[in-house]
């Protein structure tokens, strides 16, 4: 009883956690924007583990990723939105942990300056989900 009292008063908290969606969210964007933040924190430990040729292309992602969030941060400072939200999008195909955090954090920033609330929940949602450390998701 307690458990549906707390759902209904705190949608986005249980969203973090990964106990209810949020389903709110009308555009979505991206391979991992429609998938819940557990799944992809799932999908992103499966490509952590790996053999030495596949830990070589994982090094090749992580600079594609973080590639991505610098052109998304440079879009975002021109306040070209719409654009950083895109790259932000792409660059969420090559990263680890850390750099979907990120990735889903800048992604929450444009998407909460484009006037779109719940996919900025979302985001810090799945930013938390995928790194419970990085502050600027809670």
């Amino acid at each position: 009883k307690k458990l549906a009292q707390l759902a209904q008063s705190s949608a986005p908290q249980l969203c973090c956690l990964g106990l209810q969606p949020h389903s709110s969210r009308t555009a979505r964007t991206g391979r991992f924007a429609a998938m819940p933040p557990l799944k992809l924190v799932e999908l992103v430990k499966q490509r952590g583990q790996s053999s030495s040729t596949t830990a070589r292309k994982a090094f090749v992602n992580a600079a594609a990723a973080t590639a991505a969030k610098e052109q998304g941060n440079k879009l975002l400072a021109q306040n070209d939105l719409l654009a950083a939200y895109a790259q932000y999008s792409a660059g969420l195909a090559s990263a680890d942990a850390s750099d979907a955090a990120k990735l889903f954090g800048n992604r929450s920033a444009a998407a909460l300056k484009l006037g779109w609330p719940d996919a900025a929940i979302e985001d810090a949602c799945a930013a938390v989900s995928a790194d419970v450390t990085y502050a600027r998701g809670w």
